[in-house]
């Protein structure tokens, strides 16, 4: 049986933006072999069953079953603009694991890129999860889980589209909002 089986690369494939380099997916792609292999896709959440998410407003909730792939942040352009922050953090979804409980109707997309489509609320914005039709898993915006996955990130992913004006490491930290003295 090969290490990189034609399914997986394939899935991997299917979202990489034309003009990337099939080596900037192989750290994810042998992450993926390596979890498909030796951990069931339960074993990526502390719980069997029953994480919930929202969005912002509480308009729209969410139930995911179980994590298919690890947890990353993605620094691709796209995905900095989308959320208007340095990275967005995310995690794939089985399509089965996944099910809209409130507010379907208030949900609306965009087509950030050709085939890729990014769900977010109509009335707050909150951006909840991305697609591609045909693929088995959505791209879950871990951030939008009211529960603890269990589990914690394990790459940076995109880091060529770092911008360096949005820094983060090495500046003071504050448990709130910084208060003036």
């Amino acid at each position: 049986m090969p290490l990189i089986t034609p399914d997986l690369f394939r899935r991997f494939c299917i979202q990489m933006p034309a003009g990337y380099q099939f080596s900037h997916y192989l750290p994810a792609i042998l992450r993926s072999v390596f979890y498909s292999r030796f951990r069931s896709a339960a074993a990526l959440t502390n719980k069997e069953f029953g994480m919930k998410g929202s969005c912002l407003c509480g308009a729209i909730h969410y139930a995911v079953d179980a994590l298919f792939t690890p947890i990353i942040h993605c620094h691709c352009n796209t995905c900095r603009k989308a959320h208007a922050a340095p990275f967005a953090s995310t995690a794939g979804v089985l399509r089965e694991h996944f099910h809209w409980t409130k507010g379907e109707d208030k949900l609306s997309l965009y087509v950030s890129s050709p085939g890729k489509r990014r769900h977010f609320c109509s009335i707050c914005g909150s951006h909840l999860i991305a697609d591609r039709c045909g693929q088995k898993h959505v791209v879950l915006r871990v951030a939008t889980l009211d529960d603890d996955p269990g589990v914690k990130p394990e790459a940076h992913i995109w880091t060529e589209h770092h911008v360096e004006w949005l820094a983060y490491d090495n500046l003071p930290a504050f448990e709130q909002w910084q208060v003036n003295s």
